[in-house]
């Protein structure tokens, strides 16, 4: 049967009720999402998935027996597009030899060092003075900078435990306030001695260091500056914030929660 079907210039054309021209670039409304996953809480299921199997797996790893391949053999797969002996190379533990005619002398006279393309995955910048410098776009290069305030994370830790990459001592003193993309944006309590630059207490020896049980800001010291940055985005009239109280006795969390919209 062919209902309500007629073909014009040899193409057949639905004319029922749901009749609409195909989309290819739509997608189904049962595959749409506003937000997609956070990539931690997908590591944390592929590894929390089966517990007890990946402790059977490992063990099963660890027992294996480990087998030597010479680089040589790897480069003579390769080279013959021997793609089932390889993937069979992946089902046990291998120790890689590689030849001394894969190795380069690097003492050699007659060898010229040469860098390859460099892909930056990690930048740290500090501002050297009181500010935000440091956190703020050229908005001539990128007039589309935009960043997400993030003021209620206040146990949130300095992600990176060696302190020598910071020219202070980061603990008692961080916050992080924010993300940009994949950057996050962090307030530093710094000392005052850092804006001293010959000042003795600046030596890595001799870094001051607060009694803080953590890189992270206390929980006065947090909520004084979620009040700060309140108050000023209510007096640069930024979207709907407002501040019934500036600087709300006693400061505590649910006085600011009263106070202000940003938490």
């Amino acid at each position: 049967m062919r209902d309500n079907v007629d073909e014009t210039d040899g193409a057949q054309v639905d004319e029922g009720a749901h009749d609409a021209p195909l989309d290819i670039g739509e997608l189904p409304q049962q595959l749409g999402a506003f937000d997609g996953h956070d990539q931690h809480d997908v590591l944390s299921a592929l590894h929390q998935c089966d517990p007890p199997r990946q402790r059977e797996y490992i063990e099963q790893f660890k027992a294996a027996e480990v087998k030597t391949v010479s680089l040589r053999k790897l480069r003579d797969l390769h080279d013959t597009g021997n793609a089932n002996a390889a993937i069979a190379l992946l089902r046990k533990r291998h120790r890689l030899k590689v030849e001394p005619a894969y190795l380069v002398e690097k003492g050699n006279q007659n060898l010229a060092a040469q860098v390859g393309p460099h892909y930056l995955d990690y930048a740290l910048y500090v501002a050297s003075r009181c500010g935000m410098d440091a956190a703020l776009a050229n908005v001539n290069v990128d007039h589309n900078w935009t960043v997400k305030l993030h003021l209620s994370t206040h146990l949130q830790l300095w992600p990176d435990k060696n302190a020598s990459v910071l020219p202070f001592h980061p603990q008692g003193r961080m916050m992080s306030i924010g993300t940009r993309l994949d950057e996050q944006l962090w307030l530093a309590m710094a000392p005052n001695v850092y804006f001293e630059a010959d000042h003795l207490d600046n030596t890595r020896e001799r870094l001051p260091m607060l009694d803080a049980p953590s890189t992270a800001l206390s929980a006065r010291h947090h909520l004084m500056v979620v009040m700060f940055i309140a108050y000023v985005l209510e007096t640069i009239r930024h979207q709907d914030i407002t501040c019934i109280d500036t600087y709300p006795e006693p400061l505590t969390r649910d006085a600011v929660t009263n106070s202000t919209e940003v938490l």
